[in-house]
Formats: C-alpha cells, sequence, structure tokens
C-alpha cells in the first residue's frame, strides 16, 4: 500500500503544523497530508493521509495513537482529512476513545 510505504520511509516532521478547523493541525508532503488532532482532555493523535485520487489504490487515512497503536480508515475522507461540522468552529472530539469510536463507524463509508 502506497501510504504505509511512504510513512516508512519519509520522516515527517510533526514541529510546525498549520492548524486548521476542528482542532486539525496538518501540513502537506508531496501528496501526502500529515498531521495531528487535538481533542477536548489534551491528547492527540498523529495521522497520515493521501486521497484516492493521487494514487493507484483505495488511499485513506491512518491515525497513530500516543500509546503507539494505529487505526486504518479509508473512503471516510476525499480530499483532506475533515470532520463532520467543519463549519461548526466549536466542533471537536472530547477524548482518544471518542475519535477511536467514530473511526471504526465510519471506515469504508464514501465520502
Amino acid at each position: 500500500m502506497y501510504l504505509v510505504n511512504k510513512i516508512e520511509t519519509v520522516d515527517f516532521n510533526f514541529d510546525n503544523l498549520t492548524l486548521g478547523m476542528n482542532d486539525v493541525g496538518s501540513n502537506y508532503s508531496n501528496e501526502i497530508q500529515y498531521g495531528k488532532i487535538f481533542f477536548e482532555n489534551g491528547e492527540s493523535v498523529k495521522f497520515w493521509f493521501v486521497s484516492h485520487h493521487n494514487v493507484n489504490d483505495y488511499g485513506g487515512a491512518i491515525y497513530e495513537y500516543e500509546n503507539g497503536e494505529t487505526q486504518f480508515c479509508y473512503g471516510y475522507h476525499c480530499c483532506e482529512v475533515q470532520f463532520p461540522n467543519s463549519s461548526n468552529t466549536n466542533f471537536s472530539f472530547t477524548s482518544v476513545n471518542d475519535f477511536k469510536k467514530f473511526i471504526s463507524e465510519t471506515d469504508g463509508i464514501q465520502p
């Protein structure tokens, strides 16, 4: 899988992220969006995302939690990592557990 290969071979800098909507900070390295999602309780999760428009596979997002656990999700994001109510600047996930549940429920859903 393209995204896994890139994560294993490219050094992504998570220090200087541009903060966007809904507590998502990110940058781009070629066609990969990478960054962190910050939760209300102070936790965060790293992510790497590639759109299916840019590769010859499903694309998708890989999330890496602070404990080293990873979770893959494809189909939910289209061109960048965004979450529900993206026009509502007050929307955020409360915790990692809240986020994991959301990702599990939306994995494979077309954008």
